[in-house]
């Protein structure tokens, strides 16, 4: 009975932390002026087809990953605005994630959650820098189940090396180690 009454009030405090980081960055997120490089990722998604924007990363330096998630979108004609939201629920979904499923005590997730870059740099900013933060905590969640589970692992290892070019030296890095203990 305990454990249950303990859960309930678990619940509602992940509840009252998600209202208050979904009030901060919303209003973050209204107020951000978008800059340029996000509105670019947005035109190579809205004016070029999946092989032509393949192509244009050699230009653009990133994988095309985030381009994709927004093609279907711009492609349909969304608003602009459309981008922000992918960008700031890829962040909330992240958020829940870390509240819900991290192995941290609730300071050091408070910590996470509220500091400048998760709650302004990679919810606000619509860049494919919010991949990062989603990538890796699905793959430390699915960490000790890789054994059980290695298709799933192996793509969430290759979910990272698409998120950003500087995360394929740590997809690398998860894959040698991750090949080497098997």
């Amino acid at each position: 009975m305990k454990s249950i009454i303990k859960k309930i009030k678990q619940n509602k405090l992940n509840i009252l932390i998600m209202i208050i980081y979904t009030i901060i960055s919303i209003v973050i997120l209204i107020n951000h002026e978008p800059w340029r490089d996000e509105a670019q990722a947005w035109l190579i998604a809205r004016d070029l087809n999946l092989i032509d924007i393949y192509k244009q990363m050699y230009y653009e330096g990133h994988p095309c990953l985030w381009h994709l998630i927004l093609f279907p979108f711009a492609k349909l004609q969304f608003p602009y605005f459309t981008i922000n939201i992918i960008s700031y629920l890829i962040m909330w979904t992240t958020a829940l994630l870390i509240l819900t499923k991290a192995p941290f005590n609730k300071f050091i997730k408070l910590i996470i959650i509220f500091q400048a870059p998760f709650i302004y740099n990679y919810s606000a900013i619509a860049r494919n820098y919010c991949l990062i933060p989603l990538a890796l905590v699905l793959i430390a969640n699915n960490y000790q189940h890789k054994d059980k589970i290695p298709i799933k692992y192996t793509l969430l290892i290759l979910f990272l090396a698409w998120t950003h070019i500087i995360m394929s030296s740590m997809a690398a890095i998860l894959s040698i180690q991750y090949f080497y203990e098997e």
